[in-house]
């Protein structure tokens, strides 16, 4: 019977929030969800309790492994740690990112390198190394203000739970993996390091946003320069997730026929692909949704799976609990899975209609989140979903394939259409009539959600 992966996955959801996060409005809707577990599909109840015992079990263990990591001592250490150029920002004489600890605890660093050779090898070099540092090993800084962005929440989600403040440190040597796994996942990242390298050369209009778009690289100042894309709501535009997805999925297949590879070898390969596309973007949140809906699509294809695309959608949301147990508990994490949810069920609609719901389907978590609202936002994201499709994509291949092959003034007017992409998006950022609320209460944005 259709929908069983779609109610179960729902419920699955509903018990990690309720294990790691303690929101307890979700009881109400765990018990409907389990009535209908139990009514609709009993023939599955085995499959069903073997299952929620499995997802139970994981998420009480992911969540007493970040606590007893909590409760390790803090304080000033010097410690070996990994690091690796791909996941390294640099500004001023700062380094910030992340690093592996010896105990293989994943943490946020910052290092104070003052020391110009190290820092200029680190910035021009994009390989793994093994450092020797001094610092000191603390927990992830609170929030100044109840209303404000919460680190240690959004980290802890991330599974980190401390940072490494270096004061001083040594590059003992470069970090070779020794595994096969580990070293092409370290050669992937090392081509992802350089690819953001170059895009640096380009002109400002391309590298922010090529970068953001085709590799999954958001530069530190990025929502600064570009001001405009977050108030009126085209943040889901700027990040590596759907869109080039099915942009990989697509693109493959036409090339596979084109060359004669048959129809089951190139499903074969576009899952090889779009796993190294995963990790080509660091494994961003929007994406982890994305690869595994297309991966679901393969199987269809390839007939190993005969699900419904609502069920589909639960199979995805059931992986992406596992790869990411936290994702639920972010913004990013609960728009990616809501807007195509919504999209399941206005197939066939016309465009500017299935933008209208989706932005109403989500206004309720964007309040819960941002507190503020703009009704000129609907308007953008009518106007902008197609002028990305048809004119921001191409502009920038064009931009960026001129600029590899060296041809400046064909790269240069590809930049200045770009720039005036940016420029009306800043000029509708200072149209009037933003609304500030108060943030609703959780359950209220819940039940809005599901009412939409």
């Amino acid at each position: 019977m259709p929908g069983y992966w779609l109610v179960l996955s729902l419920y699955i959801a509903g018990l990690n929030t309720v294990i790691r996060y303690q929101f307890w409005w979700s009881v109400p809707l765990l018990l409907w969800l389990s009535s209908l577990l139990v009514i609709r599909f009993r023939c599955r109840v085995v499959l069903t309790i073997l299952i929620t015992i499995g997802y139970v079990s994981f998420f009480i263990a992911q969540d007493a492994k970040l606590t007893a990591l909590a409760q390790r001592p803090i304080g000033k250490v010097e410690s070996t740690f990994r690091i690796h150029a791909d996941e390294l920002q640099f500004s001023g004489t700062t380094i910030t990112g992340f690093a592996v600890m010896p105990n293989r605890e994943r943490v946020r660093l910052t290092w104070f390198c003052r020391e110009e050779a190290t820092f200029r090898q680190l910035q021009t070099t994009h390989v793994g190394y093994i450092v020797t540092g001094i610092g000191n090993y603390e927990g992830i800084q609170p929030r100044r203000n109840a209303y404000n962005f919460d680190p240690i929440g959004y980290w802890r989600s991330r599974g980190i739970i401390h940072q490494f403040v270096v004061k001083q440190a040594t590059i003992k040597r470069v970090d070779t993996p020794t595994g096969a796994w580990p070293f092409i996942n370290s050669r992937i990242r090392t081509g992802h390091s350089r690819l953001v390298a170059w895009f640096e050369t380009l002109p400002p209009g391309l590298r922010d946003y090529g970068e953001t778009l085709f590799l999954g690289y958001t530069r530190r100042d990025f929502y600064d320069d570009n001001v405009g894309i977050q108030k009126m709501g085209l943040v889901h535009l700027f990040s590596i997730s759907g869109f080039q997805v099915a942009g990989v999925y697509v693109l493959w297949r036409k090339f596979g026929r084109w060359i004669g590879i048959t129809r089951e070898r190139s499903l074969l390969i576009v899952q090889v692909l779009l796993v190294v596309l995963l990790l080509f973007a660091g494994g961003v949140q929007s994406l982890v949704r994305a690869v595994l809906l297309a991966v679901t699509q393969a199987w269809r294809e390839l007939g190993w799976l005969r699900l419904s695309a609502v069920d589909a959608w639960g199979i995805a949301l059931l992986g992406g609990l596992l790869l990411e147990p936290g994702v639920l508990h972010n913004l990013g994490g609960q728009l990616s899975y809501l807007l195509t949810f919504g999209l399941l069920w206005i197939t066939g609609k016309p465009g500017w209609w299935q933008c209208i719901f989706l932005s109403v389907l989500i206004l309720p978590v964007l309040l819960w989140h941002t507190y503020a609202w703009h009704p000129i936002s609907i308007l953008a994201n009518l106007i902008a979903m197609p002028v990305f499709t048809w004119l921001v994509i191409p502009v920038l291949v064009v931009g960026i394939g001129t600029a590899w092959c060296g041809l400046t003034p064909i790269m240069s007017c590809c930049n200045a259409l770009i720039n005036g992409i940016q420029f009306g998006i800043a000029q509708m950022d200072r149209v009037p009539g933003e609304l500030v609320f108060g943030q609703p209460p959780l359950l209220l944005s819940g039940v809005a959600c599901w009412d939409s």
